[in-house]
């Protein structure tokens, strides 16, 4: 580290730009008093154009093999630190508000096919990331009341045919035809005790 440093003079603030890392950082590293973490090795290794081990070890690879991690390590930093091309993002986000597409993508469904992480795109691009995920949420919560709704419908169908067959419509008969946990809905059991009346079990 202090060997980089006096390729810029010294000039942390610099040297922290082109490994896109702090000067503090910097500075503790080249004092000793900060042990580099694996990705910052890498990120140093891909800068000097030196293995890992050469950088930690101060041993000397032939060139060749020198060359070929340097090239991947390239490779790799480029497609990491690849160029933001803002509009292009932006009309994607935009056409996923906008798509009618049914169910509604999750933002970080929508971060997937865009090849970004969410939490980066939400600092870029927060208003749009924020629609995305409240269209979806919208979603999910119309989802639950449907379904909410579907079991109301579905428990009170079942009580009436247990009436019809002469067998009283209790919850330990119904739970026999639903799934388990039925009845922790408030609204289910509100419409449970509806059909009741109904059927004459319990007083209007």
């Amino acid at each position: 580290m202090n060997y980089l440093k006096g390729e810029f003079e010294d000039n942390s603030a610099s040297l922290a730009r082109n490994l896109h890392m702090s000067a503090k950082s910097i500075n503790q590293l080249a004092e000793g008093t900060q042990r580099p973490r694996l990705a910052t090795v890498l990120k140093i290794s891909a800068f000097m154009g030196e293995s890992p081990l050469e950088l930690i070890t101060g041993s000397s690879p032939n060139d060749s093999n020198r060359q070929k991690w340097y090239l991947n390590v390239g490779n790799n930093a480029q497609q990491r630190h690849r160029k933001l091309d803002s509009d292009s993002i932006l009309q994607v986000l935009k056409q996923s508000l906008e798509s009618g597409e049914n169910p509604p993508p999750p933002m970080v469904a929508v971060a997937e096919r865009l090849g970004y992480d969410q939490s980066f795109l939400l600092r870029r691009f927060p208003a749009e990331c924020h629609a995305i995920s409240a269209l979806y949420l919208q979603f999910r919560s119309q989802e639950a009341e449907k379904r909410v709704k579907e079991l109301c419908c579905q428990v009170q169908d079942i009580a009436r045919n247990l009436h019809k067959q002469g067998i009283y419509p209790s919850q330990y008969q119904i739970r026999k035809h639903v799934s388990v946990g039925t009845f922790k809905e408030r609204s289910i059991r509100d419409a449970y005790h509806a059909v009741l009346k109904e059927l004459g079990y319990q007083k209007q």
